[in-house]
C-alpha cells in the first residue's frame, strides 16, 4: 500500500453512522504526531489520516531495511520514519533519547504491538517479557517522556491502542 502524502488542504475523514455518511474536515497543520507501529495495518491507516490532515508525522516500524526504503522513497518533508524496537527497556530508552532531539510531540498514538500465537503453556518467559515490553512498557515510557512538554505547551493528545 503506497503512502498518501496530503494535498495541502485539510484532511477529510468520512464516517458512517447507521445510514448516514458524515464528512469531517480535520486540519492538523502545525502539529507533530508520533505514531508507533505505522508500517502496516491500523498504524498505517492512522498515519495516512494524519498525513492527509497535514500533520508533521514521526512514524515507526521494526525493520531497518523497510524504514530505509520508506525514507528514501519519501518526498514529503513532513514525514519521518524511524526504526524502533520496543522489545527491551534499553531499546525503549534509546528511542526516547532520539525523540528528545526532534521537534516536540503534540499527539502520540501508541499503536505498536505484538502477540505470540500459541498456547499459553508454551509461551516462554522471554516471549512474555517481550510482549510486555512492546505492548505495555513502551507506551508507558513514551507517554511518560512526552507529558512534561505537553503540559508545558498546554496541548497534548495521547491515544494508546492495545490488544492482548
Amino acid at each position: 500500500m503506497p503512502p498518501r502524502h496530503g494535498n495541502g488542504s485539510s484532511g477529510k475523514s468520512i464516517a458512517r453512522f447507521g445510514n448516514q455518511i458524515v464528512s469531517i474536515n480535520i486540519n492538523l497543520s502545525g502539529k507533530t504526531a508520533l505514531i508507533t507501529g505505522a508500517t502496516r495495518g491500523i498504524g498505517r491507516a492512522i498515519a495516512d489520516e494524519f498525513i492527509e490532515a497535514n500533520a508533521q508525522v514521526i512514524l515507526t516500524g521494526t525493520s531497518q531495511s523497510e524504514i530505509d526504503q520508506l525514507n528514501s522513497e519519501n518526498e514529503n518533508k513532513a514525514i519521518k520514519w524511524l526504526m524502533a524496537d520496543f522489545s527491551t527497556s534499553d531499546n525503549i530508552k534509546l528511542f526516547i533519547d532520539k525523540l528528545k532531539n526532534m521537534e516536540p510531540i503534540d499527539i502520540c498514538v501508541n499503536n505498536a504491538g505484538i502477540n505470540i500465537i500459541k498456547p499459553l503453556i508454551e509461551v516462554s518467559n522471554e516471549e512474555y517479557q517481550r510482549i510486555m515490553s512492546v505492548n505495555l512498557s513502551a507506551p508507558f515510557s513514551i507517554v511518560r517522556s512526552l507529558i512534561p512538554n505537553m503540559k508545558k505547551q498546554k496541548y497534548g493528545r495521547i491515544v494508546n491502542i492495545a490488544s492482548i
